[in-house]
């Protein structure tokens, strides 16, 4: 999750994958964030950052931002998200592509960037262990040149499903902590299948207190305070790192 910000690093705060005791009671009228914004204060001055987000049903359609023409559309496989895009004025900047196996788990993430005239590829391919481990491999590098690039990990899980601990090769590991309240987006179909993305943790059933990142010789750790509303919910999330504070809100449709 690393330090919050929005467009693709803010969905790795926010989206979810829930178990089946995850659902809300009203499963007729779900409910769906609608808007998020970003305040960050640093060295006296104030950012603010509006994102609005948009469904078919409880399909998330896209997301933009306000005051720009910056914008991140999803593409869907039957109920499984296939494919994101990153777009600023009406030019494809990232693609995220996802491959899942039979049983709805995600097999491979590939990640395309084109800010150069030579794309950038970055792929994972997940492997699911018999004693609940995930091992992963990634690779990349330019697409002329395919991969220049590469590294292993592991993905550790709980009981909820929720990754705990991140081991890779480089020898990072990064461990997690949550709540037991409800995620922004549990509710948004195929974010069910996402609970984590490249070698980081997407939030899923629960919100993430606190995450710790071990470098061997040194560690960094963030920590994340919660408001919640009657139907346990985040209204607010808090991030004091050194000299920024950053606060984000959380509206939705009921």
């Amino acid at each position: 999750m690393k330090k919050i910000v929005l467009l693709f690093a803010v969905l790795s705060l926010v989206m979810v994958s829930c178990s089946s005791d995850s659902e809300d009671n009203n499963t007729n009228n779900p409910i769906l964030v609608t808007q998020v914004t970003q305040v960050v204060e640093h060295n006296g001055t104030t950012q603010t950052v509006t994102m609005n987000f948009t469904y078919d049903g409880t399909k998330i359609a896209n997301q933009t931002i306000v005051g720009t023409n910056e914008q991140i559309n999803y593409s869907y496989d039957g109920n499984l998200i296939s494919k994101r895009e990153y777009i600023i004025d009406n030019e494809l900047i990232e693609e995220r592509y996802y491959t899942y196996n039979s049983n709805g788990k995600l097999t491979s993430y590939k990640n395309i960037d084109y800010g150069s005239s030579d794309p950038y590829q970055s792929i994972y391919t997940y492997t699911y262990n018999t004693n609940g481990t995930i091992s992963f491999v990634n690779e990349q590098g330019y697409v002329s040149t395919n991969v220049t690039n590469s590294f292993t990990g592991m993905i550790y899980l709980n009981a909820e499903g929720l990754a705990t601990k991140i081991e890779n090769s480089y020898g990072l590991t990064t461990t997690y902590t949550y709540d037991d309240k409800n995620c922004p987006f549990k509710n948004v179909l195929g974010k069910l299948q996402l609970p984590f993305e490249e070698n980081d943790a997407q939030q899923t059933l629960r919100n993430c207190l606190s995450e710790v990142r071990d470098y061997g010789t040194y560690s960094e750790t963030n920590s994340y305070n919660y408001s919640y509303n009657s139907n346990g919910y985040p209204t607010q999330l808090i991030q004091t790192d050194d000299d920024e504070i950053v606060t984000i809100s959380y509206t939705y449709n009921q």
